[in-house]
């Protein structure tokens, strides 16, 4: 039922709208995260450099894997290392 030249074709990635989410959804959770309490007593990130990769994403220059990657460093800090 499914034609031989989708069959035999290599495999292909697909997107997934990052900055988008950051935009939406995430955007209060990442400013929660990266700007928070916890966060900024943590002194891993310069508040005033996290708000300048927020302003560039707000005016346009997508920032949302910056964002992923920071927002996930900040997840393990607080699986990990909070907890000892």
């Amino acid at each position: 039922m499914i034609p031989e030249a989708l069959l035999r074709r290599p495999k292909s990635g697909f997107g997934i709208p990052i900055n988008e989410w950051f935009s939406g959804e995430l955007r209060d959770l990442s400013h929660d995260y990266l700007l928070g309490e916890r966060a900024c007593a943590r002194g891993c990130f310069r508040p005033e450099a996290i708000r300048r990769l927020f302003k560039l994403h707000d005016n346009g220059a997508p920032q949302g894997r910056i964002f992923w990657m920071l927002m996930t460093l900040e997840e393990w800090r607080r699986q990990f290392v909070d907890r000892q």
